[in-house]
């Protein structure tokens, strides 16, 4: 019996793995979707514009974030754009999402920075727009207070440092959920 029970989870345990790597995507920009183990560093500027895909034991493809629309590996999710200023593509992570705002992380490669620490720079863009409002760490609650004015309780909690930076998320999951009940109450 322990010996079935044991078959029985390696079994399981093989299953779990081939379906993880399913979960592991890219799609390129002729809308192909590759699936595979995914290598994609960062923080250290080797990979901010590569996508290693591992398609089986034989095969690897590389990809630039120019060949690219988006990836997912494991949680996270990564479209490709090209920055203000720049002339090449790169991968920035979504990190919050909804009917109105699109917050992204870009990690700003070591040879683009004018830091020597790494550099994670917020991007808001508004849903189905292209330009990216690029979010500046020293004014960020200031340009986000005046972007929600409208929405009054938000806007003062941004500019009395209710919210933390890396809770810049949280801010434009609540605008996005106010802005929804703001639109469905007009009708």
């Amino acid at each position: 019996m322990k010996q079935i029970f044991i078959a029985a989870l390696i079994l399981c345990t093989g299953v779990l793995n081939a379906q993880r790597h399913s979960d592991y995507f890219v799609v390129t920009t002729k809308h192909d979707t590759i699936y595979g183990h995914l290598k994609y560093q960062t923080s250290d500027g080797e990979l901010h514009n590569k996508v290693v895909v591992k398609v089986n034991d034989t095969t690897k493809v590389t990809y630039k974030a120019s060949e690219l629309i988006y990836f997912e590996e494991g949680i996270n999710e990564y479209y490709s754009f090209v920055p203000a200023g720049q002339n090449e593509s790169f991968f920035m992570r979504v990190w919050a999402t909804g009917p109105y705002l699109e917050l992204f992380e870009w990690e700003v490669p070591f040879a683009l920075s004018k830091s020597t620490l790494i550099e994670y720079r917020p991007l808001l863009r508004w849903k189905g727009k292209k330009e990216f409002i690029d979010l500046d760490h020293k004014n960020w609650k200031k340009q986000l207070a005046d972007l929600f004015i409208e929405y009054k309780e938000l806007s003062d909690d941004i500019k009395n440092g209710r919210y933390p930076m890396d809770e810049m998320n949280h801010i434009v999951d609540r605008y996005n959920e106010w802005k929804e009940e703001e639109t469905e109450g007009g009708w």
